[in-house]
């Protein structure tokens, strides 16, 4: 005895034609036929106007450094990864012109400078950034503040 039964799958998207396919069994053995009908649902095809928009160009800010902020700092586990997010950071101020690490992989503390204008940032708000960052994974020893000769 042959059971014959057609399976539907819905459209995915308007427009898209429906897929039929028609399963033939016969005892243990299965055939196999794909009917595709070619019919869209709506006589009126549907127009999708897309807007893209342009990312905004970041604005490069010079800052022309007049002090060093100078640190050992614990907590950092790799110069990429927590050096990139402290740079980031750092920068993102708006203030700071350099961020630089005496990295050396599987040393406890390591040595960072950052060059910043003081007009702009003051050493407690760098402090207060490295403190904050990351859930607290920084700490700091051994600060100091050193003007920059022009």
């Amino acid at each position: 005895m042959d059971s014959f039964f057609v399976l539907t799958i819905a459209e995915l998207v308007q427009s898209v034609p429906l897929c039929i396919f028609a399963f033939k069994f016969h005892g243990m053995k299965y055939s196999l036929f794909f009917a595709l009908a070619l019919m869209a649902c709506s006589s009126k095809p549907e127009v999708v106007h897309l807007r893209t928009e342009k990312p905004k160009k970041k604005e490069i800010v010079q800052v022309e450094p007049n002090k060093s902020f100078t640190a050992d700092i614990d907590g950092m586990t790799c110069e990429m990864g927590c050096g990139g997010s402290i740079r980031t950071k750092l920068k993102g101020t708006g203030a700071v012109s350099r961020v630089k690490f005496d990295f050396v992989e599987g040393r406890k503390t390591q040595g960072m400078t950052v060059f910043f204008d003081e007009t702009k940032i003051s050493q407690k708000k760098i402090k207060d950034i490295l403190l904050t960052m990351n859930e607290q994974q920084f700490t700091l020893a051994n600060v100091a503040v050193q003007s920059l000769e022009k």
